[in-house]
């Protein structure tokens, strides 16, 4: 494993841990706890009426209970841009894996 700890990668984990740990201090400070655990039990409550078992296996009967709660409900801010963040986040670093492992091949 140490082979492939180069600066850039370690670096890289740097990074992406402090920006991590300032996109959780800002959720806090905006809030965000509250608001998302309002939205997760509202959808989770929805989701275990009907045929929704199991919402581990997100298909099927599940999928369309989540569907039907979007239908009345919009996905908070506060979620919204830890989501849009991690997205972001993760699309960078996969992008710098590919590029580094291109490199490591030649």
């Amino acid at each position: 494993i140490d082979q492939y700890l180069t600066e850039g990668a370690v670096a890289d984990a740097k990074a992406a841990a402090e920006e991590a740990q300032a996109l959780a201090q800002q959720f806090c400070a905006d809030g965000c706890t509250s608001q998302s655990a309002r939205f997760l039990e509202g959808i989770f409550g929805h989701m275990n009426g009907g045929g929704c078992v199991d919402a581990s296996i997100f298909c099927g009967e599940c999928q369309n209970r989540a569907a039907s709660y979007f239908v009345k409900n919009q996905l908070p801010c506060c979620i919204e841009k830890v989501v849009q963040k991690v997205s972001r986040l993760t699309t960078m670093w996969l992008r710098t894996t590919q590029r580094r492992s291109k490199v490591m091949q030649l």
